[in-house]
């Protein structure tokens, strides 16, 4: 279990610091925060093989079309598995009020323990304005990426 003070403090120093890049998703219908890890385990199932719990046949073909028509989705997980160094991924819905961050921590592969974390965080604890995120459209997910 990650000790999660330790990663809110390295993930709030990212954040802080270390936007390098912002891009609007815009896609046919709503989606949820469960999709995007559906859609990062689909992920993980294609550079690995490996069999995921709870992903049957009908989740991997619905996985598997988002992976196939959003193209930046696909380029977004895979700049994320390749990172050397911190790397988050935030994820914003229209009024939503969590954001999912997906992380990567250099800490965590350099000790050899699984450096990918998915973490489902209050909005309130963002700063808003800075990050855009009052103005985000109906099926659009607005994604922000920080690297250090």
């Amino acid at each position: 279990m990650p000790d999660k003070e330790l990663v809110m403090k390295e993930v709030k120093d990212i954040v802080t610091k270390n936007l390098c890049f912002m891009n609007d998703l815009k896609l046919d219908k709503y989606t949820d925060y469960n999709h995007i890890i559906g859609m990062w385990n689909f992920h993980k199932l294609m550079l690995t093989n490996i069999k995921i719990k709870k992903f049957n046949e009908s989740k991997i073909r619905l996985y598997g079309t988002y992976y196939k028509k959003y193209k930046f989705i696909r380029d977004s997980f895979e700049a994320h598995t390749k990172a050397k160094n911190n790397h988050i991924i935030l994820f914003y819905i229209k009024d939503n009020s969590k954001v999912l961050l997906c992380y990567k921590s250099k800490r965590r592969k350099d000790k050899s323990i699984n450096p990918y974390l998915r973490l489902v965080l209050p909005l309130k604890q963002f700063d808003i304005k800075s990050f855009n995120l009052e103005d985000v459209k109906d099926t659009v997910i607005r994604m922000l990426f920080f690297a250090d």
